[in-house]
């Protein structure tokens, strides 16, 4: 009986601990996306009230464009992504139907969310707003550097064959 009744106990604690863990995991992401449209906004150089206005706006924006890239992947049993060359052939064939379906799924969020910022936003705010990457920019090598790939940077030379 004390067996059963510890076996149970343990369970119950393993249970509250995953459902604390996913709370927390949702609201950091919450949170990470309210800081990524507060980062845009001052990028856009908003004022104040039109920030407030914005910042949900596009919070909500990114988490839906997430979820929808979400929903594109190939996932195995335990939910995990699989990776491509672990894919049969027709999860592969799936993979991209689930992709194509995705990139409309997202142009069509990005249109809808257009018309609901283009109230407050000015084009050229849409513009940067629609088009940028929320990836940090790498930087550009220099004339003489290595990229981050290995390859080598030769500025302004052409690669001629032989006799040049």
């Amino acid at each position: 009986m004390k067996r059963t009744l510890f076996t149970i106990l343990a369970a119950l604690t393993l249970c509250v601990g995953v459902c604390a863990q996913t709370a927390t995991r949702r609201q950091n992401s919450k949170e990470s996306l309210t800081k990524r449209a507060t980062r845009m906004a001052d990028e856009l150089k908003l004022d104040d009230a039109t920030q407030a206005w914005f910042v949900p706006i596009y919070a909500e924006y990114l988490d839906t464009l997430q979820a929808v890239s979400r929903r594109a992947r190939i996932t195995d049993a335990n939910g995990k992504r699989k990776q491509q060359k672990e894919l049969t052939d027709l999860e592969a064939s799936q993979q991209l139907l689930n992709s194509f379906a995705a990139e409309e799924q997202a142009v069509a969020l990005k249109r809808a969310y257009y018309e609901r910022l283009k109230e407050k936003l000015t084009p050229q705010q849409l513009l940067t707003l629609f088009t940028r990457s929320d990836r940090p920019a790498m930087p550009r090598p220099q004339q003489g550097q290595m990229r981050p790939g290995g390859n080598f940077q030769r500025g302004g030379m052409e690669m001629g064959g032989f006799g040049d």
